[in-house]
């Protein structure tokens, strides 16, 4: 029953006391539960709490139990999806866009606008990316840039004809699109207007960052984008924002991992950051990696196409295999060999501010990096730890472990061995402060911790059974 409080504690441990190295709760998606193709490449909720993806078998919609497909009437892969500001369900696929709408006898239904638009529009490719602000929806495909507004005559439009756009992004209520060969610009009332400084650039995602600012994602890694900047060697920057050691450590990262559309904040001030080879980034408002969340922590796929972030502030990962939910804002993580714990846990407890595990295979101590084993208690010279053992001076704490072949103790994670016992149960008596009770196997000893250490083992008793030791009751009588 120990080792099963002690690894349920191991996993709720709140981890503010921490840096987020743990794995959050991830519940994993296959195509042989939602029964359709593996590959997912968009996501979006309703306002009832129905979540949407988009697939290359076309739209699933998840109530929370059940899973449904929805086809497209050329059975095209869905690419994209948006919600606009009515709650309308808007998709992008391949040559074709649209919406969902309910009806009461036929139930949800794809409606296409595509297929309204002139004949001499109507071969397109992929829909990569919609975005919709108010009641206005933007589908960008590798031909055109449309627009769609039912309150305007004609409802749908190309913008920009001669140029077809890259990709659509959106910070708060604001659109941006990048065109190809030229750079990004704001959509505002169906014209483009140039973003300064971003010439020539091709953004991946633009997301929301702090004081009007963007966060930027293309093929350089990260930067900050900020309008408001009159010097213009300052208005894309990835190191005067962002901490500079911090940045390119994690641009590095991204650079040899592959960076992608995938990107959203998600809370608390951090970002999550979508590549296509390990997995979803978390990064702080400093640029600093604090998580990596890949197929080593549980996800089905390192292949990430697009991420979400839901209305009960879970993330959801489309990727090339299913489709995956992270608790990612949950108070609790879980810790396990992937942090660096190894063999069957024994104990958790803290001391000095520091968090300890013991196990039949060492001593481990958390770091912002994960844990690791105490030198000469770990690894190949790994000890099975019996338990931690804190003796309280007037002044200090001392930390002892109790091994399979003896006492230790631990001094700034450094073991220095006291002797080669192996006890049953220690105390620290309450009434002597410097008398230590102690039990091997049929015995009752007592020990004297004097000049930072203790002094040799007095027997006090011999039983005819094992005994371990309960507490002290008063100054002449101990509870075994």
């Amino acid at each position: 029953m120990k080792k099963l409080i002690n690894f349920i504690f191991l996993i709720i441990t709140p981890v503010f006391l921490f840096s987020q190295t743990g794995t959050p709760f991830i519940k994993n998606f296959s195509p042989e539960e939602y029964l359709a193709e593996g590959q997912t490449w968009a996501a979006v909720q309703d306002d009832n709490g129905m979540m949407y993806f988009g697939s290359n078998s076309g739209i699933l919609i998840y109530d929370g139990h059940n899973w449904e497909t929805i086809k497209l009437p050329n059975n095209s892969p869905v690419r994209s999806l948006c919600k606009n500001a009515d709650g309308i369900i808007f998709v992008g696929a391949v040559g074709e866009f649209g919406y969902l709408s309910q009806n009461k006898n036929e139930g949800l239904k794809y409606i296409s606008l595509s297929e309204k638009t002139d004949s001499s529009i109507r071969s397109f490719s992929d829909v990569w990316t919609m975005k919709a602000a108010g009641n206005t929806v933007w589908f960008a495909t590798n031909e055109f840039l449309f627009r769609y507004n039912a309150n305007k005559k004609p409802a749908v439009i190309i913008v920009n004809k001669k140029q077809p756009p890259f990709l659509l992004y959106k910070a708060w209520e604001n659109v941006f699109v990048s065109i190809r060969e030229k750079g990004t610009y704001e959509i505002v009332n169906d014209s483009l207007i140039p973003l300064k400084r971003m010439e020539n650039r091709h953004p991946w995602f633009m997301i929301p960052y702090i004081n009007d600012r963007l966060i930027i994602g293309d093929l350089d890694g990260l930067s900050i984008y900020n309008p408001n900047e009159t010097d213009s060697g300052k208005t894309v920057s990835s190191d005067i924002y962002f901490d500079k050691e911090s940045i390119e450590k994690t641009n590095e990262f991204l650079n040899k991992n592959q960076l992608y559309t995938g990107a959203v904040e998600i809370g608390n001030e951090k970002y999550a950051v979508g590549t296509l080879r390990n997995g979803i980034v978390i990064i702080d408002q400093s640029g600093e990696i604090i998580n990596i969340i890949n197929e080593e922590k549980g996800l089905q796929s390192n292949t990430i196409h697009y991420l979400y972030k839901d209305m009960q502030n879970e993330l959801w990962a489309c990727t090339a295999y299913g489709i995956s939910k992270i608790d990612i804002n949950t108070p609790y993580e879980l810790f396990s060999k992937t942090q660096g714990i190894k063999g069957s846990i024994y104990d958790v407890f803290r001391f000095h501010n520091h968090f300890y595990v013991t196990s039949n295979l060492g001593l481990f101590y958390y770091t912002k990096t994960g844990f690791k084993g105490v030198e000469n208690l770990s690894g190949k010279n790994a000890l099975q730890i019996l338990s931690p053992f804190t003796y309280n001076t007037e002044k200090d704490s001392i930390l002892f472990v109790n091994t399979i072949y003896g006492m230790y103790r631990i001094d700034n994670n450094h073991p220095i061995k006291i002797n080669s016992i192996t006890y049953n149960s220690i105390i620290q008596s309450d009434v002597i402060k410097s008398t230590v009770y102690l039990t091997v196997n049929y015995e009752l000893f007592r020990m004297t911790f004097q000049n930072n250490t203790f002094s040799s083992q007095e027997k006090i008793e011999k039983f005819d059974d094992l005994v371990y030791l309960g507490c002290e009751l008063d100054k002449n009588n101990l509870f075994l």
